[in-house]
């Protein structure tokens, strides 16, 4: 193509030239550009769904059970009962609006992704434009594994073939945008260079905040890039200076227990002497605290646990004292796990020997049964 679209000095399927970074030895600007999970899919693919999806219902008759109106969206955001972890990425209100764009941050797309299954998946179960939009919700979590083998890329393929048929079923008028038609590419992406969440620009994209917040604080725009880059490395300077800013664990406030129950971990941890016992505790800087939802183990599905007390000894050996909850299904048409509280023996885990090291929020369903929204694949969803 590059030579084709040099000797004719036309575009051949978009390329136009040969490109000058080509003449690296180690680059090529065609198959060495990685996709970016956080760009096509947070802030394309996921917009220009939820946009459809929203068109759709809000322009159903008042008569009708399923209209969703984008004032009810903006009223449900603003209600609902965010927990700990995904408060963080709570959506602002008032986000959407007849003429919005719907252009909002990739962390607050990710969470309106997350929760609007829930707040209407219980009456658009059975509607094909809502369903095809929990397609696009699976797709998000599958891309954002840790690991991929053959059978999860071929799973995944499947999956984006299906959504894209049916996005033309749904939407026939509609024509594909660019970043919808790059979700093709992804499984070869894959194999080529690696699960997508290890090169997303979602991290770097959270670095501009730092720089944003300097150029807030100081009102200067003389010589601006001199004041960001001064202001950086004085930063890392202090940083660096630091001797606690490579800790690998950062302990929370103390927590007291009952004696019953402080004898329990001690006899569970015969070899760990100088127990404390903590609130929250960080680690390699993820943050746990008591009440959160963790995944302890892993049978035909995942098994949640929820953590009643963190404890750590002198070695710095962190363990959770876990209560575990009884997974009932998932739902596929709220994106989420139903857990039910059941009478169980407490256990003591090590946090090296959880199934997933990232904590989750539960939500009430209703006084018998709770939801947990995963925001990484926990179980192998076929198509």
């Amino acid at each position: 193509m590059k030579v084709q679209a040099q000797k004719s000095q036309a575009h051949v399927n978009g390329v136009k030239s040969v490109c000058c970074l080509n003449q690296l030895k180690y680059f090529d600007s065609i198959n060495g550009l990685p996709p970016d999970i956080m760009h096509d899919m947070l802030e394309g693919t996921v917009r220009v769904n939820i946009k459809l999806l929203m068109t759709y219902l809000s322009s159903m008759p008042k008569i009708n059970k399923h209209r969703y109106t984008l004032e009810q969206l903006n009223e449900d955001l603003a209600s609902f009962p965010y927990g700990r972890i995904d408060k963080d990425n709570k959506p602002p209100t008032n986000l959407f609006t007849d003429k919005s764009s719907y252009k909002i941050s990739a962390t607050h797309q990710w969470m309106v992704m997350r929760v609007l299954p829930i707040l209407i998946g219980e009456k658009l179960k059975n509607d094909s434009k809502f369903l095809h939009f929990v397609q696009l919700v699976e797709i998000v979590c599958l891309l954002h594994d840790d690991e991929f083998d053959e059978m999860k890329i071929n799973n995944l393929t499947m999956k984006i073939d299906k959504y894209l048929q049916e996005f033309k079923i749904n939407y026939p008028v509609e024509k594909f945008t660019p970043k919808q038609h790059f979700l093709i590419h992804y499984p070869s992406a894959i194999r080529q260079f690696g699960p997508p969440k290890f090169y997303s620009t979602m991290r770097f994209e959270a670095k501009h905040s730092y720089f944003k917040h300097v150029i807030s604080a100081t009102h200067n725009r003389v010589n601006l890039l001199k004041s960001l880059a001064m202001r950086h490395q004085k930063l890392q300077v202090y940083h660096l200076s630091s001797q606690d800013f490579f800790v690998d664990i950062e302990y929370g406030s103390a927590m007291s227990v009952s004696k019953h129950n402080f004898d329990f971990i001690q006899l569970h941890l015969k070899e760990s002497k100088n127990i404390s016992l903590y609130k929250w505790i960080s680690k390699k800087g993820i943050k746990y605290h008591v009440n959160d939802i963790v995944v302890s183990r892993k049978t035909s599905l995942p098994i949640f646990s929820k953590i009643k007390t963190i404890v750590s000894n002198t070695k710095n050996d962190v363990y959770f004292q876990i209560e575990e909850l009884q997974t009932i299904e998932y739902i596929h048409y709220m994106a989420a796990y139903k857990l039910k509280e059941i009478e169980s023996i407490e256990k003591i885990i090590s946090i090296k020997d959880l199934y997933n090291i990232w904590p989750l929020d539960a939500y009430h369903l209703n006084s018998q049964f709770q939801l947990v929204i995963p925001k990484y694949p926990l179980w192998f969803f076929m198509v």
